[in-house]
C-alpha cells in the first residue's frame, strides 16, 4: 500500500490504524492464512509513485519475514517503511539468501556463517 498523506509515525497513520482495525475481522474468515501489508511513504507526485511502491513491497517483505518463534505460519503483520529503523528490522525485508550471499562477501565465509 502506497501512503497517501503527510509522513506520521505509523501508530497514529489513519491508514494503518484502519489496517490493523480491520485484521481480525479479515483473519477470522480464514485464521490458517496469514495476512500482511507493508505502507511506503506518501507519494505527493507520479513521479515518486514508483519510489512509493518500492517502499510499500520492501515493508511488505519486512511483513512477511517477522515469524513467531516456533511456528510454521509467521502471524498477520502489517510494517510501515517509517517503522523500520533497527539494522535487524531493516534487514528483514532482504531475502536470506541475498544477506547469506553479501556476508560471505563482505566479511568472509566464518564470520558470515555466525551472523545467519
Amino acid at each position: 500500500m502506497i501512503g497517501t498523506r503527510t509522513p506520521t509515525d505509523s501508530r497514529t497513520d489513519p491508514i494503518a490504524t484502519t489496517l490493523k482495525n480491520l485484521r481480525p475481522t479479515l483473519q477470522s474468515r480464514n485464521a490458517k492464512v496469514p495476512l500482511h501489508g507493508g505502507i511506503s511513504t506518501p507519494a505527493a507526485t507520479p513521479q515518486t509513485l514508483k519510489g512509493a511502491l518500492t517502499q510499500a513491497r520492501y515493508a511488505l517483505r519486512a511483513a512477511r519475514s517477522r515469524g513467531a518463534p516456533g511456528t510454521e505460519v509467521p502471524p498477520s503483520n502489517l510494517a510501515a517503511i517509517e517503522d523500520l529503523t533497527t539494522l535487524d528490522a531493516l534487514l528483514t525485508g532482504i531475502p536470506a539468501d541475498v544477506r547469506t550471499a553479501f556476508g560471505i562477501h563482505a566479511l568472509g565465509l566464518k564470520a558470515a556463517l555466525l551472523y545467519r
